[in-house]
């Protein structure tokens, strides 16, 4: 089939639409690897010239949402793992971060996926405590929200008509693609992910919650050096979601400013919350410290060393949402609010042999101290990360 779709491609896939239950049918054979190809090759036809328009036929016959149906924590581990196999292909031949290769660019299908509606439903999904298999859908539905990160992520900082001036500092690390493909190489249009990182950045307080007390088994288990608590695919995932998630945080796209009052610095009581002073870029070339560079100064309430006239005052967590804060800085503040650093530093010495943990918890904490000093939200954490 793939090699007549391969030589009369428009033909076949008039033939293909012209069943009315042919969705349903792909869906129902998930656990055929040849079906499964034959759909991701039926999508990867819109990239033909004069597409066939093949991405509508699969959005309005609600391929997405039957795929999320199958990520239910009702379902069993198989199905889920097969429904997000499929996502996951879907994702990768839509990726728009990567120009040099084949790609039918973003579409209806991951507009689908990344919307709110979906992504509350399936965050729904894998946080419920009392469905028999929610574990398994939490396991797999991280596995969908990194995979739409890491193909769609960038670090551009070109600002089209209409948008909000957005600084340099903002993404303080080069994408792989653009430093392996160069500076002047153009990119795709990246696909909004604010909607996404909106509703994750919710619900971490109910990540932190399943990361101190979660669903999977943790009586000990036989170790090579004894009766160990196993850490758990659960709390794993959840840490790399985590860290994505930060990675993420830095898109411009994502720090475009909100009006509101609350943005505004204003005096707080040293009770409350801390103050650092930060330094602006001067004439003399003298760039903005990073995170490292004001340990000495993070670790009390009221601490001000003063590098320059420019202080920022960094006010409570509890105070930004999604009405008056940029989702990117959004992430941040909820990471400070329910203590995600702390939190997965307890993890990283209370598993002192799960390498895969180390790694995760080095990779927040090399973001969070690497961050520039120009946004509130990155002093607050950077202080939390000494402080706490």
């Amino acid at each position: 089939m793939c090699s007549v779709l391969q030589r009369k491609p428009y033909e076949t896939l008039d033939f293909v639409r012209a069943q009315g239950d042919a969705v349903p049918l792909f869906l129902a054979h998930l656990g055929v690897s040849a079906i499964v190809d034959l759909l991701l090759k039926v999508i990867s036809l819109e990239e033909l010239e004069n597409g066939p328009g093949i991405i509508a036929w699969l959005s309005e016959y609600r391929l997405i949402p039957m795929l999320v149906d199958r990520l239910g924590p009702g379902c069993d581990p198989e199905t889920h793992s097969l429904a997000a196999q499929v996502l996951l292909d879907i994702i990768a031949i839509s990726q728009c971060n990567n120009p040099s290769q084949p790609t039918i660019g973003a579409n209806a299908l991951i507009e689908e996926l990344k919307s709110e509606a979906t992504v509350t439903r399936l965050a729904n999904f894998m946080l419920d405590r009392d469905a028999p298999h929610a574990t398994s859908t939490l396991i797999n539905c991280v596995y969908i929200f990194i995979e739409l990160i890491r193909r769609n992520y960038s670090d551009t900082t070109t600002v089209t008509a209409g948008d909000s001036p957005i600084s340099p500092d903002t993404d303080q690390q080069e994408s792989p693609d653009q430093s392996s493909h160069g500076g002047s190489t153009p990119r795709m249009p990246n696909v909004d992910l604010s909607d996404m990182m909106r509703v994750l950045a919710e619900r971490t307080g109910d990540l932190v919650a399943l990361l101190k007390n979660p669903r999977s088994p943790t009586a000990p288990v036989p170790t090579t050096q004894g009766m160990r608590e196993p850490l758990g695919f659960e709390r794993l995932r959840i840490c790399e979601l985590f860290a994505e998630l930060l990675h993420c945080s830095n898109m411009p796209r994502l720090n475009q400013s909100v009006s509101s009052p609350l943005l505004e610095a204003s005096p707080v009581s040293h009770r409350d919350s801390p103050t650092v002073a930060v330094a602006a870029t001067t004439s003399e070339g003298c760039g903005t410290p990073h995170g490292s560079d004001i340990a000495e100064y993070a670790f009390a309430d009221g601490a001000a060393s003063v590098y320059s006239d420019v202080a920022l005052v960094v006010s409570e967590a509890k105070d930004h949402d999604s009405s008056n804060t940029a989702v990117g800085q959004l992430l941040k503040w909820k990471l400070i609010e329910h203590g995600v650093l702390t939190t997965c530093v307890e993890l990283f010495f209370e598993f002192g042999l799960n390498n895969f943990l180390h790694s995760v918890v080095y990779d927040i904490m090399h973001q969070v101290l690497n961050l520039p000093l120009s946004l509130e939200c990155n002093v607050a954490l950077i202080v939390v990360a000494f402080r706490d």
